[in-house]
């Protein structure tokens, strides 16, 4: 697979973790020892605690090669972002990616073998999914990278959305919902975590969260301070952050 097209657009569902904790975790962007650094911080359990994912593992930070190894990891699940679907679409083409992904982070794609590029296709098309599904202290979440359409509930646009070319950008791109701040519930879930769109601080409208806090952003008057954020989704009171 080395196109977004040929991308299987599959929702992945995870049941209640009976042994741990559910995590998830903004927009990495190469940023893995941060990561690693965060989860030691909040006393990550690896053998009992998931890491959700909201995709963007790559580009824009230095670690760019690592996030094969993290989708290997079994407690780490990931869905795709837009830069692994630049991944995807430009990766076999040089010049479009030199003028279409590389100002976006791309750069060190560059630097790397055929060998590796191959791996790397396949950890995108095979390891990560479009969405997420997770039930977790009773609360069903959904889990996407940067938005859901106005006025269609989550069950709907998960079913849809391998065929609706609509659904899969929005998905991937879309920052309406943050932009114009629409307060709206999406049905059929108690939470959905998006990322995608950097902000100083999380935010939440509707049952809609956006945790994206500019890992991998150099340091600027619109993100002065660019930091992973982690969410808990395992407790009473709801998700908060970790």
């Amino acid at each position: 697979m080395n196109s977004l097209e040929a991308f299987p657009w599959e929702t992945k569902y995870f049941d209640e973790n009976l042994h741990g904790t559910d995590y998830v975790v903004g927009d990495i962007h190469g940023e893995f020892s941060r990561l690693e650094k965060a989860l030691s911080r909040i006393g990550f359990n690896r053998t009992t605690d998931r890491l959700f994912c909201l995709g963007d593992l790559i580009d824009r930070g230095p670690e760019s090669e690592r996030f094969i190894d993290f989708l290997s990891c079994p407690w780490f699940f990931s869905i795709v972002g837009n830069h692994e679907a630049m991944l995807l679409n430009y990766g076999s083409d040089s010049a479009r990616a030199s003028y279409t992904w590389y100002p976006n982070g791309g750069w060190w794609w560059e630097n790397t073998d055929e060998t590796f590029r191959q791996r790397a296709r396949s950890a995108v098309s095979h390891s990560m999914s479009s969405t997420i599904t997770v039930q977790a202290s009773g609360r069903r979440i959904g889990l996407v990278h940067a938005n859901v359409p106005s006025g269609i509930g989550w069950d709907r646009f998960c079913k849809d959305l391998g065929g609706n070319r609509d659904y899969q950008m929005t998905g991937l791109w879309s920052r309406s919902r943050i932009l114009s701040r629409i307060e709206e519930t999406v049905e059929g879930v108690d939470y959905i975590f998006c990322g995608h769109t950097p902000l100083v601080e999380p935010a939440q409208l509707g049952n809609v969260v956006f945790i994206d806090t500019g890992s991998g952003h150099r340091p600027s008057s619109f993100i002065p301070n660019p930091r992973l954020t982690i969410y808990s989704l395992t407790g009473k009171a709801g998700p908060g952050i970790a």
